[in-house]
């Protein structure tokens, strides 16, 4: 009895492994259920999907939805399509033809035998027809061919038959397969024609997939479609057995007869018994395609069958017999991994982790490999692991003379080992080695690594403290037991950053006996060449993207590693150069300055980035000011400036990249004058400007009534304007906004915006133009998610209330602590937290915190939360947290809040907080779930950064001055995104631009301070109705506007345009001058269409604008529209 439990209980248990393991893949059906897709419901229900691992969910067709364009995005998803993905293919989408099926297709027409018994005859006749050209092609092509001019009712239905019955249409669309059977059945004689039988012979039913999905997953592709013909071969020897299976369970609605009748005509048509099941002629393919070229409406490209046809996963590496063999003895490999090297070969909670994990389940995908992955203790157990034949690969080694003799190495490597120190963030930063081998500073390293070793040899006087990990090594750090940590930059900052530990920072390691970098490579035991060949051959068909992207999933450091290459005189004038000299503004924070003798702001960022990219040192020359450092660039001092702008004087000496940062020019004045929604306002005021600043000439002649003064830095400027020496000060957003947030908070504000935006390149002197062109390639390199990074790390200012620099940076320093502590990240922090208990009190007053149960209910408030909110303590304990909660925020944004948190995952993000008094204050958000000892969530807590003046910051840069609705330089931020989201969910948009009519008339006749008015009252509207998170209105310029907004359909998108134009007419704003109507009216164009047909961004504004003129032409208050 006990032995029977148990194998039931092993029986169920493997099941349920099997079920585990199988891969989640879709069918989309190109019709409703019946015995045309009888071969694949067979393959399901008889297990030989399962069979091959696959797990497949059938679909019928959704006829609202364009499922073939849905499955070419995606991967995991197969379609059944006729030939008509020849035209699709022809415009070089992204499909892969795996099989045919159907050898001829189900396409006819049928007329009453009786009315209509040839093809000639229905010149002039009617004929129900479908929507789309591309559902019945084969028919319109004969119908060409023919010379046939029938008249198309093109509103077929489900039951297209009885309206042939009823007389009120001469033919009808049809498959041979299924509305004959209507007509049999009633005894009623038709007449079928047929293309096949006029040489309109197309392929019919074909298995089709995503070219994504046959590059990355070839293998199960290959398993697809094989199980899919097996269950196809089985349903025809079966039919009596598959009709019911079919009536029973996926269309009940359809008789047995019908059934019956329809497997009869699918058996002619599948061909099985002449044509093996599957064949695929080449030439036939460029026959139908040809056809298509012929009779389509629309240009057809020649059919490049080599990206069409699926080439399956038989040798798809081209692997050799010995290979073959190899493969076919050692179906599973062994695989070392490590325990300690994030992100990329790691043990997390007993599972292995990493980017070389990812990676061989990749492979696994790809040619059906098993591998197996051998834990080893530490890492110098690989030789002896290698040499007793434990692993079979060593996924990451470096390669040394001494290892030569007993590995065999890759030719391929996709990580590297960058020697990097940790150190606080309030330490001066270490880059060379030598600037602590002479201090009794402890550094923490991984026990037996190599750059241990290195170190122990070349530096004997360093006070080495070996660690087991680099986990280890860093906590060391932060518990004070030692200085620094030593180790790879990749492995230290992945702990960083998942741990939070932002009190710690990483600097690359400079040493003449280390090198920058090193690659690391597959290592396979000496002498198996055969392995080596294999994963060379298997690793060169992976896309370089699919392992960025892997690289990015694990890690947030560059993945885009060196993609430019440089020329061999490039590499040699490098290679003589030795150093590379450079010049930037002494004091033009946050971009750039000089302090101690190093570069602090973004521009350190960008000169490590160089550094890394070009493998030579950047070596700054200091200056004064930055006249003197014009002055050293002219001179050859300096080889380049890494933020310059383009100026005509400056060509003379030097060269310029492509400009890489652009940021609009602002004015900033004292916090009690008004906003200046028109520059010429500030006439005959004094704006200061710095000297050879390259802006001001542009300005003295765009705005020459005011009066420009020349001062001596940034902080002379703005100091000069707090102390009302000067009205205003120039310069561009990111630089005023630092100095404001820094030094005069509450004191200055950004007032107005000039109209220009400034771009700043790299300068290289032009004596060099080799120079140049390195530069242009390392800045055209770099990734503009990594120029976000740069830009957030030095853009971003806290706002804290009277509060000195050196506290801030002990209060981060503590807010750290409570983050982590909060997450219970780290079981280290909990003796920190006891050394940290007497700054509870500067926390409580300087950082916004509060707790919630998990219904949202508020259990604890900081005095800093308090101060903030206006509330007391009293007023808030207990109270739900939407207290705070401003109705200008979606709901959005809380539904993805409490699914995140709710779900034991930390969430981040800005949201808009309403005061006691109405008032309002942004935070920057940072909220953990907290739990009991259960493992339970308990309690939430959120800790925030005030980032109010940020966003009023922001806003002034993207809002109109006097509409107060989004500006054009939002428009152009906002559009590209927009649409790219709306590809991405094939979603309808709509773009409207519009057009007051008459409007010069009006103010020439009302006066401009009426015009404003009239612009007010109409922004105002266009806000009421641009309510939801994805609409925008948009002042573009003078009297013109634009809208953005989705819709579920053209028809709705359409009838939301027209609401709107009525809706500025009934405003009954009077325009007695205007020849449409004694009201203010706007004439508008509008482009209405599906994401993903829509064209360039440049194009799309072409359209829409020329749409405004045609309604402008024909008469004005109105709006057209492109279809």
């Amino acid at each position: 009895m006990k032995n029977t439990f148990l194998k039931i209980v092993f029986i169920i248990t493997a099941f349920s492994l099997n079920l585990l393991a199988l891969e989640k893949v879709t069918l989309n059906l190109k019709w409703f259920h019946q015995f045309q897709f009888a071969g694949y419901y067979i393959a399901k229900e008889k297990g030989f999907y399962e069979d091959v691992g696959l797990d497949v969910k059938i679909e019928q067709r959704d006829i609202k939805e364009n499922y073939i364009e849905k499955i070419m995005e995606k991967e995991a998803y197969y379609g059944i399509a006729d030939s008509i993905i020849l035209l699709y293919k022809s415009r070089d989408n992204p499909i892969i033809l795996l099989s045919t099926v159907f050898q001829h297709s189900p396409n006819i027409l049928i007329s009453l035998k009786n009315n209509v018994d040839s093809p000639y005859k229905l010149n002039n006749k009617k004929i129900l027809f479908y929507e789309k050209d591309i559902d019945g092609f084969s028919i319109l092509a004969l119908l060409k061919k023919l010379n046939i001019n029938p008249n198309l009712i093109r509103k077929i239905g489900n039951k297209a038959y009885t309206e042939l019955l009823n007389d009120t249409v001469d033919a009808i669309p049809a498959y041979i397969s299924n509305e004959p059977y209507y007509f049999k059945k009633r005894n009623i004689p038709i007449h079928i024609i047929n293309p096949a039988n006029y040489g309109f012979d197309f392929y019919g039913d074909m298995i089709f997939t995503s070219r994504k999905e046959a590059i990355n997953h070839p293998l199960r592709a290959e398993k697809f479609k094989e199980a899919s013909l097996k269950g196809w071969k089985y349903a025809l020897k079966h039919k009596e057995e598959v009709i019911k299976l079919i009536h029973d369970k996926y269309a009940k609605n359809i008789s047995i007869e019908h059934l019956r009748f329809e497997a009869n005509a699918i058996d002619k048509l599948i061909s099985m018994d002449t044509t093996p099941l599957g064949t695929l002629d080449e030439g036939r393919l460029k026959y139908i395609n040809n056809f298509l070229k012929e009779y389509s409406n629309k240009k057809i490209n020649n059919l490049n069958l080599e990206k069409f046809l699926f080439k399956g996963n038989k040798n798809f590496f081209n692997f050799s017999k010995e290979e073959l063999k190899y493969l076919k003895e050692h179906p599973t490999l062994n695989v070392q991994s490590l325990k300690d090297f994030p992100p990329f070969n790691f043990i997390e909670n007993n599972v292995p982790k990493g980017f070389l994990i990812d990676y061989f389940n990749y492979v696994t995908n790809l040619t059906g490999i098993k591998f197996n992955f051998k834990r080893s203790l530490s890492w110098d157990k690989y030789q002896e692991m290698i040499r007793n034949k434990e692993v079979d690969i060593i996924p990451n080694i470096a390669i040394t003379n001494k290892r030569k003799k007993f590995i065999t190495y890759s030719d391929f490597s996709h990580i590297r080992y960058t020697p990097a120190i940790v150190s606080n963030k309030n330490a001066q930063s270490i880059h060379n080695i030598k600037e602590i081998s002479d201090s009794n500073k402890i550094i923490a390293i991984l026990n037996s690594s190599f750059l241990q070793k290195v170190l122990k040899n070349q530096y004997p006087e360093l006070n080495l403290l070996a660690v087991s990990s680099s986990q280890k090594a860093i906590e060391m750090v932060l518990e004070n037991r030692a200085d620094f940590a030593i180790g790879n930059i990749s492995t230290l900052n992945y702990i960083i950053q998942k741990n939070w530990y932002t009190n710690l920072k990483t600097t690359k390691l400079q040493s003449k006996y280390i090198p920058s970098y090193i690659n690391l490579h597959m290592g396979y035991e000496k002498g198996n060449e055969i392995l080596k060949s294999i994963f060379e051959k298997i690793d060169k068909k992976i896309p370089s993207s699919k392992i960025d992207m892997l690289l990015n999933k694990w890690s947030k450091i560059d993945t885009e590693k060196t993609r430019f290459k440089l020329t061999n005189e490039e590499k040699l004038y490098l290679l003589k150069k030795k150093k590379i000299n450079f010049c930037i503004d002494p004091e033009w924070m946050p971009f750039e300055k000089i302090k101690d003798n190093k570069v602090f702001g973004m521009t350190s960022e960008y000169i490590n980035y160089f550094e890394e990219k070009l493998n030579i040192p950047f070596n700054l020359i200091k200056t004064k000011d930055w006249t003197q450092t014009l002055e050293f660039l002219k001179k050859r001092k300096c080889d380049l400036s890494p933020a310059i702008i383009n100026e005509k004087e400056r060509r003379d000496y030097l060269d310029f990249t492509k400009k890489y940062l652009t940021y609009p020019l602002v004015l900033a004045t004292r916090l009690e004058e008004q906003f200046i929604n028109n520059l010429p306002s500030a006439y005959d005021k004094k704006v200061g400007y710095i000297k050879n600043y390259a802006y001001i000439n542009a300005l003295k002649n765009k705005y020459p009534k005011i009066k420009f003064v020349e001062v001596k830095s940034i902080k002379d400027g703005l100091q000069k304007v707090k102390n009302k020496k000067i009205f205003g000060f120039a310069e561009i957003l990111p630089t005023i906004g630092y100095y404001i947030q820094k030094d005069y908070f509450g004191e200055l504000k950004v007032s107005g915006k000039f109209n220009n935006n400034w771009g700043y390149s790299i300068g290289t002197r032009n004596d060099e133009p080799l120079l140049h062109s390195i530069m242009n390639k390392v800045i055209s390199n770099i990734s503009k998610q990594k120029q976000e990074n740069f830009y957030k790390d030095w853009i971003s200012v806290k706002y804290e209330d009277t509060i000195d620099y050196k506290k801030v940076i002990i209060i981060s320093s503590i807010l750290l602590v409570i983050i982590i502590i909060i997450s219970l990240k780290n079981r280290t922090i909990h003796k920190i937290n006891v050394k940290m208990q007497k700054y509870i009190d500067i926390i409580d007053n300087h950082v916004i915190i509060s707790s919630t149960d998990t219904k949202g209910n508020i259990t604890y408030v900081s005095k800093a939360f308090l101060d903030i909110s206006q509330y007391t303590k009293e007023e808030l304990i207990g109270k739900n947290h939407n207290i705070v909660r401003h109705p200008d925020t979606n709901n959005s944004l809380f539904e993805d809040l409490w699914r995140t948190i709710k779900s034991g995952k930390e969430w981040r993000g800005e949201i808009k907080n309403k005061k006691k008094d109405g008032g309002y204050f942004w935070t920057y958000s940072v909220i953990t779930p907290e739990y009991d000892e259960k493992g339970k969530i308990k309690a939430y807590t959120a800790i925030r950064e005030n980032i109010t003046d940020k966003k009023r910051i922001e806003e002034i840069s993207i809002t109109d001055g006097l509409t107060n609705i989004y500006n054009r330089r939002y428009f152009n931020d906002v559009l590209p995104t927009f649409i790219n989201n709306a590809k991405r969910y094939d979603e309808i948009f709509t773009f409207v631009i519009m057009d007051i009519d008459y409007f010069k008339q009006y103010n020439d006749n009302y006066g401009h301070q009426k015009g404003d008015y009239a612009l007010i009252q109409i922004s105002t509207l266009l806000k009421e109705y641009m309510r939801r998170a994805d609409d925008y209105a948009f002042r573009l310029g003078g009297e013109e506007f634009g809208l953005l907004y989705k819709s579920k359909n053209i028809s709705s998108a359409k009838e939301f345009a027209k609401d709107i134009i009525f809706a500025i007419e009934n405003l009954k704003i009077i325009h007695e001058h205007s020849n449409t109507s004694k009201y203010i009216t706007v004439s508008a164009g509008a482009s209405c269409q599906h994401a993903k047909d829509s064209q360039d961004i440049e194009t799309l504004y072409k359209q829409t604008d020329e749409l405004l003129y045609k309604a402008k032409e024909s008469g004005r208050n109105k709006i057209i529209f492109n279809q």
